[in-house]
């Protein structure tokens, strides 16, 4: 990375904690402005699509690459690339296939490894380990779903307030939290999302799999934050908590049998992440969603019930 004000500079990351967190690594290491872009799995192609002009920096961190979108990331990085853009390419998500091979043929420094999250490996690629480990810490407690730290859980309140994440972001670069009124926000958003967690997870049924794991189903028609809930459904003993949206997607998040490698499902539906949470498309006709969304548990897509079988088969 050049020294600040060489040019322009790009950070392309995850809009939830560990995003936030990586963003504000890069911010504190680099010093100078710094455009940050918040994207995600299905839609970094289109993201990188929306970036041009002449050559400049571009770090992504905290992204998790499908099979199905790895070629057209691959294709905008080759475009980026020739248009003279330094790519940085970090992540603790490990891409399926040979995705990681065809990133370092077209990127400048790709460092993918496991780790508890994304910002536990930026501080080494950017020479500033040791610098910013109140933010590293704020980025495994979340991205590990422990949230055993407020801070963190205010954070992941934040990253729902859609605009008041680039805040957040200058925020923790310069004091390593948030504060002012933006933390009372947060204070308010996180008290409303507690309620709402102890709702949710009052609703869940619970069920059993073939290989006799007893586990959460927890259906959000309208959204909601599955994470915190199925940390909230740990303390009834559940191996692992499925958990689907009526947006179209769902995820898998484990419980207290952290032994079950919970991505083989969600691969196999064209998502991934990690052994002990990941996620995935739940293709939803509109009729179908829409219906999902306006009854809620009163209709529930047949879909639904398909991957509720093929969870309880795999597991």
């Amino acid at each position: 990375m050049g020294p600040a004000g060489s040019g322009r500079r790009v950070a392309v990351v995850h809009g939830d904690v560990d995003g936030m967190v990586c963003a504000a690594i890069v911010k504190r290491c680099l010093g100078g402005n710094l455009e940050v872009i918040f994207s995600g799995p299905r839609r970094i192609a289109h993201t990188l699509r929306e970036i041009d002009g002449p050559g400049g920096e571009l770090i992504v961190a905290d992204i998790g690459i499908n099979e199905g979108t790895c070629p057209g990331v691959i294709l905008e990085l080759s475009r980026l690339r020739g248009s003279g853009w330094i790519l940085v390419w970090v992540d603790h998500h490990i891409p399926p296939g040979g995705c990681s091979e065809h990133l370092g043929s077209v990127a400048d420094l790709v460092v993918i490894r496991r780790a508890p999250s994304a910002a536990s490996l930026l501080p080494d690629v950017l020479g500033c380990a040791g610098e910013v480990d109140d933010l590293v810490r704020l980025a495994e407690d979340a991205d590990t779903a422990a949230y055993s730290l407020r801070e963190a859980r205010l954070l992941r309140a934040v990253s729902g307030m859609g605009r008041l994440r680039f805040r957040a972001v200058d925020q923790l670069a310069e004091a390593g939290g948030i504060f002012g009124d933006l933390l009372d926000r947060a204070e308010r958003g996180l008290a409303r999302e507690e309620a709402l967690i102890r709702k949710w997870a009052a609703r869940a049924s619970f069920r059993v799999t073939s290989a006799g794991r007893r586990y959460a189903l927890v259906l959000l028609p309208r959204g909601g934050p599955g994470s915190l809930i199925a940390l909230e459904l740990r303390s009834t003993g559940v191996a692992f908590t499925l958990v689907v949206r009526g947006s179209g997607s769902f995820s898998l998040y484990s419980g207290g049998d952290r032994e079950v490698d919970l991505r083989k499902v969600c691969r196999e539906r064209g998502g991934g992440g990690h052994p002990y949470a990941c996620g995935g498309p739940l293709r939803l006709g509109l009729i179908k969603r829409i219906l999902f969304r306006l009854l809620g548990p009163w209709y529930v897509p047949s879909e639904v019930w398909d991957l509720v079988e093929e969870v309880e088969e795999a597991y």
